[in-house]
């Protein structure tokens, strides 16, 4: 059984697709797996103004990531390090199986993305 908040967030969905030429590109998956993650951050001033995944076609993909696209947008890339795997869990949870693990490769792509920023200013 899915929670009401999960199965909002994938039938919303609405940060799922591309950008052209984002300011940040992160991709995830996990070791031997065909499952991936990945993240495209438009960012003006200190100001993520666009965001957009693409992943595999899998519910729990795909509402981890859109939730976490609407956490960030409007905020800085230095904030994405406040965003923890357990804070997309317990708004969108619980998961069946193993499932859960897709909050984990949601948040290691944006706590990549938020270093590969501060890196560069």
């Amino acid at each position: 059984m899915w929670s009401s908040s999960a199965l909002e967030h994938f039938q919303e969905s609405r940060f799922l697709g591309q950008l052209d030429a984002p300011d940040l590109e992160v991709e995830t998956s996990g070791p031997g797996e065909p499952n991936y993650f990945r993240l495209q951050v438009r960012i003006k001033g200190d100001s993520v103004v666009d965001i957009r995944f693409a992943t595999v076609r899998c519910l729990s993909a795909i509402a981890c990531a859109n939730y976490a696209c609407r956490w960030v947008l409007g905020r800085s890339p230095r904030d994405f390090g406040e965003l923890r795997a357990g804070d997309i869990l317990r708004e969108l949870g619980p998961f069946p199986g193993d499932k859960s693990l897709w909050a984990t490769w949601v948040w290691a792509a944006f706590q990549q993305a938020g270093r590969d920023w501060r890196d560069r200013c």
